[in-house]
């Protein structure tokens, strides 16, 4: 095979990127690099801000410009190559081919060998140009509005996340200890229904999910945040099923603002007067208590959570925390309060597990469960983000004493 020539650096990171990612997306440009330091230079890759808003103005461009492609076998090509649409996400180059050979009416596969070069070249020559007209440059200071939203919104996610957390760590605690075991059985139990620690997290979540939302108006919100984690909301998309609808968001908004008092439980009790609220409960204590990646083992039941979910919705709230504590490094908790949030959920929990079971917290198997619980909290992400943040803490303190 002859070696392909570029005309430009550019040029090659856009054959490369074509070839190699699966998706034209914020994520994969940053993951990709070549395209943005080709346009930027290697200094973008080091500031995550910068980054994220040069990759969002970038796939912006790139999606203009193949739209504006005159030629409709041209610009299909386009889309194949750079997996601009939905129905190539995911794929591969030949499974992107045989997409458009069997849908698209007298699309064939020497179209696409012969075109992809120029389409790629045309693409290479008018991104820099398109970036040069777009004058949505970088600011890497919020807004004061956006700041306001971005400071109350911080305690929320923290709480939202080590809520996550501790239901995700007693999920599989209680799977490490078999399936016959009266343990696990309780603990699927009282996992799967109401308390005060999911009341809490869902509170929380509906919190996080209004000040998103607040910060999405603004541009400079949406640059420091970074259009991934706008998504969370209350919804966390995977390929099939979102655990909530828009009208079930719009119902826990509405409960919010009702609600007798900004608290966890008169927040919930006014989400459960309607038969609609109790659904939306039932769905978050699924997604809290699932233990099963495809609990039904079956795509008819595409609106069911699954702890791929949980898991999401979990990764997706640590790096909007990490995030918010480079804007904010005072605001996040001590160690020793997120210590102390972790053992109240994990009390809350495992007492009632322990209960259920017929085993009371003062026994030595309640101490151990209890304990080991709380052992296994503190080796999981968020745990390590506050003991960074404690050993940043103490430096500081130290290098002003001194």
């Amino acid at each position: 095979m002859a070696k392909k020539e570029h005309e430009s650096p550019l040029h090659a990171a856009l054959d490369d990127f074509g070839a190699a990612e699966k998706q034209l997306s914020v994520a994969r440009l940053e993951h990709q690099e070549k395209i943005l330091i080709a346009l930027f230079g290697e200094e973008v890759m080091r500031d995550p801000r910068r980054c994220r808003s040069e990759a969002q103005r970038v796939e912006r461009a790139i999606r203009a410009i193949i739209a504006d492609i005159a030629d409709p076998v041209d610009r299909r090509v386009a889309q194949a190559v750079f997996a601009s649409e939905e129905e190539f996400y995911g794929e591969i180059v030949e499974q992107r081919k045989i997409w458009v050979n069997k849908n698209d009416k007298g699309f064939d596969d020497n179209q696409y060998r012969k075109r992809r070069p120029e389409v790629i070249k045309d693409v290479a020559a008018a991104l820099p140009r398109a970036l040069a007209v777009d004058g949505d440059v970088f600011d890497p200071t919020p807004s004061p509005r956006a700041r306001r939203a971005a400071k109350l919104l911080f305690p929320y996610v923290q709480e939202a996340l080590l809520c996550v957390e501790i239901y995700d760590a007693c999920v599989l605690s209680a799977d490490i200890h078999g399936v016959r075991d009266a343990f696990h059985k309780a603990t699927h139990v009282v996992l799967a229904s109401r308390n005060v620690s999911s009341d809490l997290g869902l509170w929380a979540l509906a919190h996080c999910h209004k000040y998103l939302t607040a910060l999405e108006r603004e541009r400079s919100g949406r640059d420091f945040l970074g259009e991934d984690l706008l998504s969370i909301k209350l919804m966390w998309p995977t390929r099939l099923k979102t655990v909530f609808r828009d009208s079930q968001v719009d119902e826990i908004e509405l409960a919010l603002l009702e609600a007798e008092s900004d608290k966890p439980v008169p927040f919930v009790d006014q989400l459960l007067r309607k038969h609609t609220g109790e659904i939306i409960y039932d769905r978050w204590l699924g997604l809290l208590s699932v233990s099963e990646l495809d609990p039904c083992g079956s795509q008819s039941n595409q609106f069911l959570p699954t702890r791929y979910d949980r898991e999401q919705l979990n990764r997706h709230l640590l790096e909007l925390c990490v995030r918010l504590q480079g804007l904010f490094p005072g605001d996040i908790w001590s160690a020793y309060e997120a210590n102390t949030s972790k053992r109240i959920h994990a009390a809350v929990t495992t007492d009632a597990v322990l209960l259920e079971c017929g085993v009371l917290g003062e026994s030595d198997k309640g101490r151990t469960i209890k304990t080991a619980l709380i052992e296994a909290m503190r080796e999981r992400p968020a745990s390590r983000l506050y003991d960074e943040a404690e050993k940043r803490r103490l430096a500081a303190k130290e290098g002003r004493s001194t």
